[in-house]
């Protein structure tokens, strides 16, 4: 038998290869060698990158957003981290305007969360406008270029000024342990 270690156990990037008695049979390939090398590389590559646990350490966040005092529905809540410490992260506010961040770096420990840090806060809602069903032969079936009406045609529900890591007022500072936060926001964009 040949494989990994598994998944949490044995230090990262550690490989056990075992060889049993054992028959083959059926087609092997001429080289019967080079498909050997392959599958034992594919292996310690799982191995090494699979089952890997490096990676920031997250901590749980969670929290609610509202606007005008009601809570604010399907709306991206993100992390810009502004400092040294910390990773990008995400999520969605669900009913109640409560959401649950994801950090968006590969290799984050800990699932669910935030790395702990300080944060600008960005929050945005669009709503985006009906796209028109076009058949094959119609000119614009596949074209290259958004269409300039559609794209002027995204509404913005939340005030652009919460929108963007530069101009949002709302911050946070992730701590180690779990974390909750309310964001109120006002639909006139102070």
């Amino acid at each position: 038998m040949i494989g990994p270690a598994a998944c949490g156990s044995g230090r990262r990037g550690q490989v056990f290869i075992t060889m049993e008695d054992s028959t083959v049979s059926g087609n092997l390939p001429q080289d019967g060698g080079r498909w050997v090398r392959f599958v034992v590389a594919a292996t310690i590559l799982v191995g090494v990158v699979g089952c890997g646990t490096s990676g920031p350490d997250t901590q749980a966040v969670q929290g609610t957003v509202t606007i005008d005092g009601a809570p604010l529905e399907g709306a991206t809540v993100y992390f810009s981290p502004t400092g040294s410490g910390g990773a990008p992260a995400a999520g969605q506010t669900g009913s109640g305007g409560v959401f649950r961040l994801t950090t968006v770096v590969a290799g984050a420990r800990g699932g669910g969360g935030a790395v702990a840090g300080d944060y600008a806060v960005v929050i945005q809602k669009r709503e985006m406008p009906a796209v028109a069903e076009l058949s094959t032969d119609d000119p614009r079936y596949g074209g290259d270029r958004p269409s300039t009406e559609s794209s002027k045609a995204i509404k913005e529900l939340v005030p652009v000024v919460y929108g963007d890591a530069k101009t949002s007022p709302l911050q946070a500072t992730v701590k180690k342990g779990v974390n909750a936060f309310t964001f109120e926001i006002e639909s006139k964009g102070k």
